[in-house]
């Protein structure tokens, strides 16, 4: 799974700035991925420091941290700039 993917799913899920609850069954539903694979890649972006997670009673707490917000924010730079070029080359 992609880092990205996930990260906006999150995203998009909860909203950059704030904490978002929800069930890892959900989320891997959404991404047509398995329960497992959710799990291990939330565990992979809390060690990379992407993200922050705390257990609570029917699922889990997640939040982007600051510094997954700067890497989205460079993803989404990298593709504005990426467009740019793509347009001037069609011209």
């Amino acid at each position: 799974m992609d880092t990205i993917d996930l990260l906006l799913e999150i995203a998009e899920t909860s909203g950059i700035y704030s904490e978002s609850e929800f069930k890892t069954g959900v989320l891997a539903k959404k991404l047509k991925v398995s329960q497992q694979t959710i799990s291990n890649e939330l565990r992979r972006l809390e060690t990379e420091g992407l993200i922050t997670r705390k257990p609570f009673y029917l699922g889990i707490n997640v939040s982007i941290s600051e510094k997954g917000r700067k890497f989205l924010e460079k993803y989404r730079t990298d593709l504005k700039k990426h467009s740019k070029t793509l347009q001037k080359s069609q011209e």
